[in-house]
């Protein structure tokens, strides 16, 4: 994670806004969804196994967090290696030029 954001900021500071800088964006915004999934999941179960009322709306609020949870982690490698094949080609483009 580190080095994504290593390369997205001298990415930005060459003022090259592409490729790297959208899926850095997708990145950040599922990785936060992906969080908060999981801190109101934990506390969605945590009601539903203490019997508190409402806990249909509990349950369908944790089904539709494990539905996101798994649509993150099912977009989150093509998302980094489409980055990873953008650089490759960049690095390979800056090379050939010099």
């Amino acid at each position: 994670m580190k080095r994504l954001l290593i390369g997205f900021a001298r990415s930005f500071a060459k003022k090259r806004v592409n490729q790297a800088s959208f899926v850095f964006l997708c990145l950040a915004l599922i990785l936060h969804y992906f969080s908060i999934g999981w801190m109101a999941e934990s506390r969605a179960i945590e009601a539903i196994m203490n019997g508190r009322p409402g806990s249909l709306p509990m349950m369908a609020l944790v089904m539709g967090f494990i539905l996101l949870r798994v649509t993150a982690l099912l977009l989150l490698p093509g998302f980094l290696l489409s980055w990873i094949v953008m650089e490759f080609f960049e690095f390979m483009r800056r090379k050939n030029k010099v």
